[in-house]
């Protein structure tokens, strides 16, 4: 994130745009089969700080900033395995009806993740979210927008700008350990030439 840039929310929902995006995935799926399986890594741990887990360089470089690692930028390459966990305990992480929430509140990012989005660029983006594997559907709502796993909701962030919202990851029940890998789609809104996705893994730990 730029250390000047301003907390301005700005966003828009439409509904998921699917068909090319996903041959273009399978496509690329298919090549990696035929390459050598890539040696198994320990993932590092976001345990807090401001977490930008999408964010667009000023060069259209699409990765995550993570300031618990001093805000430098990682691109979203081979070299790429963080996932983000939350201890919950005594933080302002709730559960209730098994639902835990991250709450829209800066100050949360001395104990867990504040997890946003940042752009840099001259360009639009759009943001998809999909559950690859979890006990249930993962949301982000913000005044201007948000994603959901159950409806395929799309989110724009606009050139320039910076955006935090509130979080829901369904875990089914509150206690114990519970993991969600959620796919993040993300796509130049116009001229739409620049594209990726990563799976990121999510933690909450009662």
């Amino acid at each position: 994130m730029s250390a000047n840039l301003a907390h301005a929310q700005h966003g828009a929902t439409r509904t998921r745009w699917g068909v090319a995006r996903a041959g273009a995935a399978l496509g690329g799926a298919a090549l990696l089969t035929l390459g050598a399986a890539l040696p198994a890594q320990a993932a590092t741990d976001v345990t807090s700080g401001h977490a930008d887990v999408v964010a667009v360089s000023s060069t259209h470089q699409i990765g995550s900033i993570y300031d618990q690692f001093g805000g430098t930028f990682s691109p979203w390459d081979s070299a790429y395995d963080y996932r983000l966990v939350f201890d919950v305990a005594g933080t302002d992480v709730t559960c209730s009806n098994g639902v835990y929430t991250v709450p829209n509140d800066f100050s949360i990012e001395d104990d867990v993740p504040f997890i946003g989005f940042d752009n840099d660029s001259a360009s639009a983006y759009e943001i998809a979210l999909d559950l690859v594997s979890g006990p249930g559907d993962v949301t982000y709502a913000s005044s201007t927008g948000g994603l959901n796993t159950a409806t395929g909701q799309v989110l724009t962030i606009g050139s320039g700008t910076h955006q935090h919202g509130a979080w829901t990851f369904d875990a089914g029940s509150c206690g114990g350990s519970s993991t969600f890998v959620v796919n993040f789609d993300v796509a130049q809104a116009s001229p739409g030439t620049n594209a990726a996705d990563r799976d990121i893994e999510f933690v909450f730990n009662a």
